[in-house]
C-alpha cells in the first residue's frame, strides 16, 4: 500500500514499565524533590500519580526519560521501575 490505512496497528508487543516506587525510596531526599517535580511537569500532576504507582503504563520513551533524571540524580541503580508488562502500542 502507498499509503498507510489510518486504522492499522501494529502486532508487536513493546515492553512497558509498571510503578517506580522503588526509584524514589532510593533517592536522597535533597534531590528527591527536584525528581518529582520534573517528573509533574512532564507528566502532568495527576498522570504522575498513576503512573508512580503503577496505574498507569509507562511508555519506553517515558522510561528513558525517567532513567536520565535518576541517574541525573545521582542514582545509579539495576532495575528503576517496579514491574514490566508485554503489550501493544495501540496509541500510535
Amino acid at each position: 500500500m502507498k499509503d498507510r490505512c489510518e486504522y492499522f496497528r501494529s502486532v508487536e508487543k513493546i515492553r512497558y514499565a509498571k510503578g517506580f516506587i522503588h526509584t524514589l525510596n532510593a533517592l536522597t531526599v535533597g534531590v528527591a524533590g527536584t525528581f518529582r517535580w520534573r517528573l509533574i511537569l512532564h507528566f502532568g500532576r495527576k498522570n504522575y500519580y498513576l503512573v508512580r504507582k503503577g496505574d498507569l503504563l509507562i511508555k519506553p520513551a517515558d522510561q528513558q526519560f525517567i532513567v536520565r533524571l535518576a541517574q541525573e540524580s545521582g542514582l545509579q541503580l539495576d532495575d528503576y521501575f517496579d514491574d514490566y508488562v508485554d503489550g501493544y502500542n495501540w496509541e500510535d
